[in-house]
């Protein structure tokens, strides 16, 4: 199924549009039409056309018998009001959605303003929810716009609509922070082919193009995108977690394989989720409650009792399956993607991730023991556990053992260094001091994270986060034991290695030097003290400081060239 298409309208388009048209064209891929309108700006200007097209869609809609989902959206002036009073005055236009039970609102969040701020945006955002009985919101800006002014976490609670022109509806770009997954994506502002939109002439109109990327809900796991597909049966009894590996022979992304005619047809195959080699989001596509078609039925000669088979020979299948049974109802079945014929690839580090999460969620709703399936009990088991005939190599390369303790320890709750925790959004070292955001991505993501690397202060504002690239500018900087961490809304987090403890001492050293420097008394200034040791001392330690730099970096390139 191709993604769903629909537009993004104000005043600046023409107030006659061709509902019959338009409709069934943004309705065609998945039965369901949408259409985005401006309804206000700041707190005074009431969008001219979004009166009549609002209930011109909605009256043609019916007519049709087509559902339609409206996005109501405000566009933002933080330099000229508060949010509160802007959410207020959207409310007043708006009114009531009691009745358009999946119609959202949205913030057009895009103006080049100081005040244009992740305070601002979650001030609206909050306002704007309480206005709508909790209705939870989404949030539009483009992605340059959301890395450099809306990385607080607490925006993540609202879905994201990022602006990304690509110019192309098949190109899909990562998502910025806070946000894992955006909800909708506007991929160009000048589209002529939109059925329904014409000028007066005759002529084509140019108007905002977006594609809807799957409901945040909908599913049954939290960080999944919902991307419902037909190719399923109702019910199932949920005893096994089916481990499968995509052996595409080629660079096809989880994307791709969900929205893929084999997929979307009514008649081929599904899964319940795919995970992706990359950081986006794991694509749920069918209902845990319902039967996906990925597993099918036992095949080859069961194991003798008490072994279990020995993946990627394809000896035998669990002594305690049925013959011929159709398991795809009684298991969740989970794609990993490989890129090779025969999965002989590994799971990536992001991949395994959040593998180990999605699977420790399923089993904990569900209460499927997290261990290796040995009985008709449940459990955990790959493709190859089922079908050795057919699918030996499916997962394929695949660390079951180190994997089912890591499901079983907390969905990657074993990663966390030891003696530190970790609340979610906080993580703090056994030190005390806390490391959020991106620089505590950094440290859950890392394989192994030395629990003695503890940071040596909280992140803080650096007007230039390293001495020797003045071109880096200003950012967030956290110094550890053995690494320093740095964030610039350009380059992200980078994480420098076997320099924090060091970088640490010597700025602490260059602070106090400054201070003696500038320190003087009050009434008559004494007679100015001799200067030159302590400005010798400082040019000495920056100079080590740079040569401390260029020696870790040589150091690396050694380490790298012995591999």
């Amino acid at each position: 199924m191709a993604a769903p298409l629909f537009v993004d309208i104000s005043v600046f388009q023409p107030a006659v549009v061709d509902w019959s048209l338009y409709l069934p064209w943004s309705a065609r891929n998945d039965g369901r039409a949408r259409l985005s309108i401006r309804a206000t700006e700041g707190t005074g200007v009431r969008d001219g056309h979004y009166a009549r097209y609002r209930s011109e869609s909605i009256a043609e809609a019916a007519k049709l018998g087509i559902p339609l989902d409206l996005i109501h959206y405000h566009f933002s002036d933080p330099d000229l009001n508060s949010p509160q009073a802007e959410a207020d005055f959207f409310r007043s236009v708006v009114g009531s959605l009691d009745g358009r039970a999946t119609d959202v609102w949205m913030l057009d969040f895009e103006k080049n303003v100081p005040q244009s701020n992740a305070s601002w945006a979650l001030g609206w955002c909050r306002r704007a929810e309480s206005n709508f009985n909790g209705l939870i919101g989404t949030i539009y800006a483009s992605k340059s716009f959301a890395e450099a002014r809306l990385q607080d976490t607490r925006l993540a609670r609202y879905s994201y609509t990022m602006a990304d022109w690509t110019f192309d509806p098949n190109v899909r770009p990562s998502c910025p922070l806070p946000w894992r997954k955006y909800q909708y994506l506007q991929w160009t502002d000048q589209d002529v082919q939109v059925p329904g939109f014409f000028n007066a002439d005759g002529s084509p109109v140019r108007v905002d193009a977006d594609i809807f990327m799957g409901s945040v809900m909908g599913g049954d796991y939290a960080e999944a995108m919902w991307l419902p597909s037909p190719n399923f049966w109702s019910g199932n009894t949920k005893d096994y977690v089916v481990i499968h590996g995509t052996a595409t022979c080629g660079t096809q992304t989880g994307y791709e394989l969900a929205t893929s005619p084999e997929f979307t047809d009514g008649k081929t195959k599904s899964v319940h989720y795919i995970n992706d080699r990359n950081d986006s989001p794991v694509y749920q596509v069918v209902r845990e409650h319902d039967s996906a078609w990925g597993n099918c039925c036992v095949t080859g000669n069961a194991c003798a009792d008490g072994t279990l088979p020995h993946p990627g020979t394809g000896d035998c299948h669990d002594p305690w399956l049925i013959m011929d049974h159709n398991y795809n109802v009684n298991s969740i079945s989970i794609e990993n993607v490989k890129h090779d014929c025969d999965n002989a690839d590994g799971l990536t580090t992001v991949q395994y991730n959040k593998l180990v999460a999605l699977v420790h969620d399923i089993c904990l709703r569900n209460g499927i023991p997290m261990r290796r399936a040995t009985d008709a009990s449940g459990g955990i088991i790959g493709h190859f556990d089922l079908d050795p005939v057919n699918k030996a190599r499916c997962p394929g390369n695949f660390p079951w053992d180190q994997f089912l303790k890591d499901v079983a320890a907390g969905g990657g709750q074993s990663m966390l260094p030891t003696g530190w925790t970790d609340d979610g959004t906080t993580l703090t070292a056994k030190n005390g001091i806390v490391v959020v955001r991106g620089f505590r991505n950094k440290v859950l993501d890392a394989a192994s994270w030395d629990s003695d690397d503890v940071p040596n202060t909280v992140e803080f504002h650096a007007d230039q986060v390293l001495y020797h690239r003045p071109d880096l500018g200003a950012g967030q900087v956290q110094t550890f034991r053995d690494h320093y961490m740095w964030f610039t809304s350009t380059r992200g987090v980078v994480l420098e290695k076997e320099l924090g403890l060091e970088i640490y001492l010597r700025d602490k050293k260059i602070a106090d030097l400054e201070a003696q420097l500038a320190a003087g008394g009050g009434g008559t200034p004494p007679t100015p003290p001799d200067t030159s040791a302590l400005k010798a001392a400082l040019d000495a330690v920056v100079a080590d400081l740079q040569k401390a730099s260029t020696d870790a970096q040589a150091a690396e390139t050694d380490l790298s060239n012995l591999k």
